[in-house]
């Protein structure tokens, strides 16, 4: 398999540590494309992400749209990223670039969206046909099994919608099992005081937030790697596009959806993955 990683890295430390982990990994990446508002600043944060990590894997502009309304203020967008970071790119390289993508190499594809779905939605409404042929999707979007909403489908409901919808292949890790990756306080201080890119941008996000990391987007990431790590069933997904529910997914227990969505998982197995792969290879100062 060859992969696409879709991401909005920037905000959470989350994406660029699941970068990192996916070029440490070994995943055949065939190049990285940013989503959803300051996609230039974005791509230009990835490119520095792949260059400290003596990659050449190209990156490629995404669509900016999107809404951030009804979460606003949380916290600034491209809050690691740097003041002066920001490239020269076009919005739609992403779009051509993941239609393209679909049609070299067909079921050999798969798309690892930890992001707004506005890439793939756009995708998949220019060239529907083409976009079937994607062997899987590894979504880190949704909250399935609750009352709650995520930000990867809040900010673009339409765009999820039509991913959902699409009958490409699919696993989901939703907000509801992907929190239980958050760090102890001792394994996060490793992180914040290591030596690497990661542990850089680890630092910045933690000027700015003050909080706990959480890996959601690192889970998919260890799935492509580690195929059927999730415990995950078939649903048949909806998203709410009107009223209070907007940007809410529902889930219908159905076997015969290409959509499955993570159950549960070994936190043991997972943290391991993400020692060997993140801390270990080069970010402990000790």
């Amino acid at each position: 398999m060859k992969y696409i990683f879709d991401t909005d890295i920037g905000d959470d430390i989350d994406d660029a540590v699941a970068l990192c982990a996916a070029v440490r990994g070994g995943l055949n990446l065939l190049g990285v494309t940013s989503v959803f508002l300051d996609t230039r600043r974005r791509c230009a944060l990835a490119r520095e992400l792949l260059k400290e990590e003596n990659s050449e894997i190209p990156v490629y502009c995404g669509r900016a749209d999107g809404v951030v309304v009804c979460l606003d203020n949380l916290f600034p967008m491209c809050q690691y990223a740097g003041e002066t970071l920001r490239g020269e790119d076009k919005e739609d390289d992403a779009v051509d670039f993941i239609i393209q993508s679909a049609e070299k190499y067909k079921k050999d594809l798969g798309i690892i969206a930890v992001g707004p779905l506005s890439n793939l939605a756009a995708a998949i409404e220019r060239a529907p046909e083409t976009m079937k042929k994607t062997g899987k999707i590894y979504l880190m979007g949704g909250f399935f099994f609750g009352t709650g909403k995520e930000w990867n489908i809040v900010c673009n409901p339409e765009a999820a919608q039509t991913v959902f919808s699409s009958g490409i292949p699919m696993v989901c890790a939703g907000m509801d099992v992907t929190e239980e990756t958050i760090l102890s306080e001792g394994v996060q201080e490793k992180l914040l005081s290591g030596r690497g890119y990661v542990s850089e941008l680890s630092r910045r996000w933690y000027a700015s937030r003050r909080g706990r990391i959480t890996l959601h987007d690192l889970l998919v990431v260890w799935e492509a790697l580690c195929e059927g790590s999730l415990v995950s069933e078939g649903y048949r997904v909806t998203v709410a596009l009107t009223g209070k529910e907007r940007g809410q997914t529902f889930a219908e227990k159905d076997e015969n959806s290409p959509v499955r969505i993570a159950k549960g998982f070994s936190l043991t197995a997972f943290m391991n993955f993400f020692e060997r792969e993140i801390l270990e290879k080069s970010v402990l100062a000790f």
